[in-house]
C-alpha cells in the first residue's frame, strides 16, 4: 500500500486589479498522511505486547526535547544558528520539495543586480539545480540558476486576474521544459503591473517596515532565537492574520534591501527564514560602513597599520612553507587597536559567510577596504585576496582549512560558538555526576528523574539477558576508542544465530537528560582531520559505556542492546530477537588480525581454535547474507577511501575572531592512509552483521507497531527514463560483480544521475535499493556516535517494558527528516575537510617542484556544459587522490562520462580542495 501523496493546491479568487487580486490569493498544503505497510510475513518475536501510540505533538520545527505530562518527549527548541536547508524545511512541513515550474513568478539576483519575471523555460543542471529562463519587464529572456532565486510564486499565470490581463487562456504544462511562443509583450505588461503594485505596497507601509527589526529583535531575544519567518514579518507590517502573496513579496523585498539588519538564510526560498543580526552587530556594521564611506580617522589609521603588517609578512614569508619568519622588525610593528580588530573581523566574516545570491554589506565594503590598502595587485578583489590579507596579519595560518571556515554554521553545536561552549559545560558536568548503577535500587522509568540525573539503577534489570561466557568479538581499527559493537555466534548446523551486541548508554541516559539534549543538538560525532568532537563525553563513551570499558570485567560484564538474527543456510533471516543484554567475555581484534586468521596466516597464535571456528562461521554466514542482498539489488562502487593523520594532533582550529597576530613557526605533517578498493573479508563480515541488526530492528518495530526512524532509498524509476537511459541503467546493473555487488567507477559515474538520494522515514517496510534491502532497515549500532541510534534504543526498551513510547510517530517523522539532513551535512563537512588536506599535499608538492611532471589516472565524471553562454568545463575524478579536477585547455575536445585519461595537475585553488587538470596527449 503506497502512502498518500502530498498535494499543493492554489486557490484563485476574482480581484479588482492585478496587485490587489494577488493580495487575496492563498495557498494551502495537504500534509503527507502516513500509514504503515501491512506485514506480509509473520516474524517470530521474543518480546510480546504492543505499546500505545501518543499523537500529542503539533510543533514540527524544533530539535531539543522536554518531558511532557504523559511522560513522552516533545521537540522544544530550534537552534537558529543551524539554518534548515530548503529541502529540510519542506520535509518538516510535509510538503513536496520546492521546484520552480513554467508560469511561476521568480525574483533572481546576480552580481548585485535584481531581476524578476515570468518563467518560460526550465531544465535541470548539475548539482541538482535548475536553469530558469524568465521574461522580465525589460524584455528578452534572462537565464539564471535556481540557487540565485530567493523568492518565487508558484502557478503565477494561473491566477484569474492574470488570465484576465492576458485576455486569453494560455495552456501549458508547469512541469514542461519550455513555454511555446509565450506572449512576450503581455508578459512584460503583467510584470510591470505586478512590480509596480509591490513597490507601492512597500512604499505605503515603510513606517511599519521600519519597526520590523526593533519589534522582532526584542521578541526573539526573549525566545533565545535569531531567526524570523517571512510570514510573521508580513503579518506585523500589514497588521493582518493571513498575509497575501503580494504582502509577503513586499516584505521580502524590504528585508533583502535592508541587509544590515536582516540577512537571508541560504535556503530562503524554501524556508522563508531571515536571520536578525544582533543589535551589537548592527551597530558595528553601521559604524564600519560609515567609517569607510567618509574616511573616518579610525579607518585611515587602520589602513596604515595593516599596510605595515602586509609589507612585513610579504618580505618575511618562506616561499616553500608559507611561514612568516620572526625578525627584529616584528617587535617594532604597531599594535592593533580594538577598533582595528572590528575591521579584521569584518573581512573574515566575508570569507566565512555562506555564499548566496543576496548580497550583504560585505560584498561592497570589504573589496573597497582591501583596494584602499594598495597592497594587492589583483584587479578584482575576491575571497582569496581577503584570505591572503588575514594570513598577512597573523589571524590565519597558511595551512588553515578553508572548508571549515566556510561551513562554520554547520558545526555550531560542536565548535567555535557559545552554544558549543555550553554543550561542553553540560558534558563536563555529566562526567562529574556519573555514578555506576546500584544493585539495590529498583527503577522502572525516568518519570521522577531530574534533567541532570542518570538512571540510578538498571530499568531493564528484570529482562536483561546474561550471555555468560559466550565470546563476543569486537572488530575495529587499532586506534578506535569508542568500541560500541561486538558480535557472537551460535552454530546449530541447520541454522546459525548471529548476535550483534551494541553498547547501551541508554542504561544510564534517559530521554530527558541534559546530555540527551546535547546529543540531540549535535546529532552525531564530528570527525575532522584536525580533531574530533564527540557526541558524548569521551570519559563516558570510552571508559564507562564502551564494551571495552576498563570497569567491565568478566564478573561485572558490559551492558548491551543485543540484536539477534536466526539465519538459515541460504542466508535468509528466519527469526529475530531484541534483548537488553550483559556480556562478559570480550575478545578485541583488529580488521587485519581477523583477515589473517581467516586467511590462515599465523599472526595471532594466542587465538583459540574455537575462536577461529566461530570467526569462520561468521564470515560464511555474512557472505551468504551478502549474496542475498546482491540478488535484491545491492550495488557498491569500487572506490578507495582516504584518511588523514596530522602531526601535531589535535591541531588548533582556525580562528573565527581576531585577537592578536600569531605567526606559527612549524607546519603540520600530513600522512595519508588509503584503504584498498577491494574490501577485506573482516570489514565485509562486520558490515553484514550490522546490517542484520538493522533488519532485526525493522522487523520487530514493524510487527509490533513501534514508532521508529527507518532508512530508505527508492530504486531508479525506469519508466521516467528515455529508451537509451533505460538501456544504460540495465546494462550497468547487470554487470555488477556477483561476489561483492560492485561496479567500476567508470560505470558508477554514468549511473549516479539516475540514483535517488537516501532518506529517513517512519513508514516501515520501505526498501533501501542500493543496500539490497526490500523490507525495511534502521540504524541501531552506533549509539555512542549517532543520536538517532540511541533514540531507537529508547523506543525499543519502552516496548519491551510495556511503557509509553518516549517519542511519537509524528515527532519521529520530524526528527528523522531533520537529522537525516544534519547527518549528511556533518558527513559532508568531514569529507570536505579531509579533501582539503589531500589538496594541501598537492600544494606542497607543487611548491617543491614535484608535481609538474607527475601523471595521474583520471575518469571523466561530468561533461562540459553551456549555461547562459558560459562554458563550464568537463571534470575528471582522480581515484588515487579521491578528488575531482576541472579540465583546462581542451575547449574543442568532447568528453564523455566514464572515459579514462592520463592528466597533469596544474593550478590548485587556495580556498578549496579544487584544482585544474590537463590532458596528457
Amino acid at each position: 500500500m503506497l502512502p498518500h501523496c502530498a498535494r499543493q493546491v492554489t486557490q484563485c479568487r476574482p480581484l479588482a486589479n492585478v496587485g490587489r487580486r494577488l493580495e487575496n490569493s492563498r495557498t494551502s498544503t495537504f500534509f503527507l498522511a502516513r500509514r504503515y505497510l501491512k506485514v506480509q510475513k509473520k516474524l517470530a518475536l521474543t518480546p510480546q505486547g504492543k505499546p500505545k501510540r501518543q499523537r500529542r505533538f503539533n510543533d514540527t520545527t524544533f530539535t531539543v526535547f522536554t518531558k511532557q505530562a504523559d511522560d513522552s518527549f516533545q521537540l522544544e527548541k530550534f537552534d537558529p544558528e543551524l539554518p534548515l536547508g530548503s529541502e529540510e524545511m519542506q520535509l518538516l512541513g510535509g510538503a513536496p520539495l520546492p521546484k520552480i515550474g513554467l508560469g511561476d513568478w521568480v525574483e533572481a539576483h546576480r552580481s548585485g543586480n535584481r531581476f524578476a519575471g515570468i518563467v518560460v523555460s526550465q531544465r535541470p543542471i548539475r548539482g541538482g539545480l535548475q536553469m530558469i529562463g524568465f521574461i522580465s519587464q525589460a524584455g528578452g529572456t534572462v537565464e539564471i540558476a535556481s540557487d540565485n532565486i530567493p523568492f518565487s510564486i508558484p502557478n503565477f499565470l494561473q491566477f484569474n486576474d492574470i488570465r484576465e490581463i492576458l485576455q486569453s487562456a494560455y495552456a501549458y504544462d508547469r512541469d514542461g521544459s519550455q513555454l511555446t511562443e509565450p506572449p512576450e509583450a503581455d508578459f512584460r505588461r503583467v510584470t510591470k503591473l505586478f512590480e509596480d503594485r509591490i513597490r507601492y505596497l512597500e512604499a505605503s507601509h515603510l513606517a511599519r517596515f521600519g519597526q520590523l527589526y526593533d519589534h522582532f529583535s526584542s521578541q526573539q531575544a526573549e525566545k533565545g532565537t535569531t531567526t524570523v519567518l517571512l510570514d510573521d514579518m508580513a503579518k506585523f507590517a500589514f497588521q493582518v492574520h493571513h498575509p497575501t502573496i503580494a504582502q509577503m513579496y513586499a516584505t521580502h523585498m524590504y528585508a533583502t534591501k535592508n541587509n544590515i539588519q536582516f540577512t537571508a538564510t541560504s535556503n530562503v526560498r524554501g524556508s522563508r527564514n531571515f536571520i536578525l543580526r544582533p543589535n551589537k552587530d548592527v551597530e558595528v556594521l553601521e559604524w564600519i560602513i560609515d567609517a569607510i564611506r567618509f574616511h573616518r580617522s579610525s579607518y585611515t589609521s587602520f589602513l596604515e597599520r595593516a599596510r605595515e603588517y602586509v609589507s612585513y609578512s610579504t618580505r618575511e614569508r618562506d616561499d616553500t612553507t608559507g611561514i612568516v619568519r620572526p625578525s627584529e622588525e616584528y617587535n617594532r610593528l604597531p599594535q592593533f587597536t580594538e577598533d582595528d580588530k572590528k575591521y579584521v573581523d569584518f573581512i573574515a566574516e566575508w570569507v566565512m559567510a555562506q555564499k548566496f545570491a543576496l548580497n550583504t554589506p560585505h560584498e561592497v565594503f570589504v573589496p573597497t577596504l582591501l583596494k584602499a590598502l594598495k597592497c594587492y595587485d589583483d584587479i578584482f578583489i575576491e575571497l582569496d585576496v581577503a584570505a591572503r590579507f588575514l594570513r598577512d596579519v597573523g589571524m590565519w595560518q597558511p595551512w588553515d582549512n578553508m572548508t571549515l571556515l566556510q561551513q562554520v554554521s554547520t558545526s555550531v553545536e560542536h565548535c567555535w560558538s557559545q552554544t558549543a561552549k555550553e554543550n561542553e559545560s553540560i558534558m563536563k558536568a555529566a562526567e562529574g555526576a556519573f555514578k555506576p548503577h546500584s544493585k539495590s535500587i529498583l527503577i522502572k522509568s525516568h518519570q521522577h528523574l531530574a534533567p541532570h540525573e542518570f538512571y540510578p539503577g538498571d530499568i531493564c534489570d528484570g529482562i536483561r539477558h546474561d550471555f555468560g561466557q559466550v565470546p563476543v568479538y569486537t572488530i575495529d581499527d587499532p586506534s578506535a576508542k569508542e568500541i560500541d559493537d561486538g558480535v557472537s555466534v551460535e552454530d546449530h548446523g541447520d541454522h546459525t544465530w548471529i548476535h550483534v551486541h551494541v553498547a547501551d548508554p541508554s542504561a544510564y541516559i534517559h530521554p530527558g537528560h541534559q546530555l540527551a539534549n546535547v546529543m540531540a543538538a549535535r546529532v552525531q560525532t564530528l570527525y575532522l582531520p584536525e580533531r574530533h568532537f564527540p557526541l558524548l563525553p569521551e570519559s563516558l563513551s570510552s571508559q564507562k559505556f564502551s564494551l571495552l570499558s576498563p570497569e567491565n570485567n568478566s564478573s561485572t560484564g558490559a551492558y548491551t542492546m543485543s540484536f539477534s538474527a536466526k539465519v538459515d543456510p541460504s542466508g535468509n533471516i528466519v527469526d529475530v530477537k531484541i534483548r537488553p543484554g550483559m556480556v562478559h567475555n570480550i575478545c578485541k581484534l583488529s580488521y587485519d588480525q581477523v583477515d589473517a586468521i581467516l586467511n590462515d596466516t599465523k599472526v595471532n597464535p594466542s587465538i583459540s581454535s574455537k575462536s577461529k571456528t566461530e570467526l569462520s562461521t561468521l564470515a560464511r554466514v555474512a557472505q551468504t547474507h551478502l549474496k542475498n542482498r546482491i540478488a535484491d539489488g545491492y550495488t557498491s562502487f569500487q572506490r578507495s577511501e582516504s584518511s588523514i593523520q596530522l602531526d601535531p594532533y589535535p591541531l588548533t582550529l582556525p580562528k573565527t575572531h581576531y585577537d592578536q597576530p600569531n605567526f606559527i613557526q612549524s607546519i603540520p605533517n600530513i600522512t595519508i592512509t588509503k584503504r584498498d578498493q577491494e574490501q577485506s573479508v573482516s570489514r565485509s563480515m562486520v558490515a553484514e552483521c550490522m546490517i542484520m541488526a538493522g533488519r532485526v530492528t525493522s522487523a520487530i518495530s514493524t510487527e509490533r507497531g513501534i514508532p521508529m526512524v527507518y532508512r530508505m532509498q527508492e530504486p531508479p524509476n525506469i519508466e521516467l527514463l528515455s529508451t537509451s537511459e533505460q538501456t544504460l541503467v540495465k546494462s550497468i546493473l547487470s554487470s555488477r560483480n556477483l561476489v561483492d555487488g560492485s561496479i567500476p567507477l567508470s560505470e558508477a559515474f554514468q549511473l549516479l544521475p539516475f540514483i535517488s538520494p537516501g532518506s529517513a522515514t517512519t513508514q516501515p517496510g520501505r526498501p533501501h535499493w542500493m543496500m539490497g534491502l526490500t523490507n525495511g532497515y534502521t540504524k541501531v549500532t552506533s549509539p555512542l556516535r549517532r543520536y538517532l541510534d540511541i533514540v531507537a534504543h529508547w523506543q525499543l526498551k519502552a516496548a519491551l517494558l510495556n511503557e509509553p513510547m518516549p517519542f511519537s510517530e509524528q515527532v519521529l517523522t520530524t526528527m528523522g527528516a531533520r537529522y537525516d539532513m544534519r547527518e549528511k551535512q556533518l558527513s559532508r563537512q568531514s569529507a570536505m575537510a579531509t579533501d582539503w588536506w589531500i589538496a594541501e599535499t598537492l600544494r606542497r608538492e607543487k611548491v617543491n617542484g614535484n608535481l609538474a611532471n607527475r601523471v595521474w589516472a583520471c575518469i571523466i565524471n561530468s561533461e562540459s556544459e553551456n549555461i547562459n553562454g558560459h562554458i563550464f568545463p568537463a571534470s575528471g575524478f582522480l581515484p588515487s587522490l579521491g578528488l575531482t579536477g576541472k579540465i583546462e585547455g581542451a575547449d574543442n575536445q568532447v568528453f564523455r562520462v566514464g572515459e579514462s585519461y592520463q592528466v597533469l595537475v596544474k593550478e590548485i585553488d587556495s580556498m578549496s580542495p579544487r584544482f585544474t587538470i590537463e590532458i596528457v596527449h
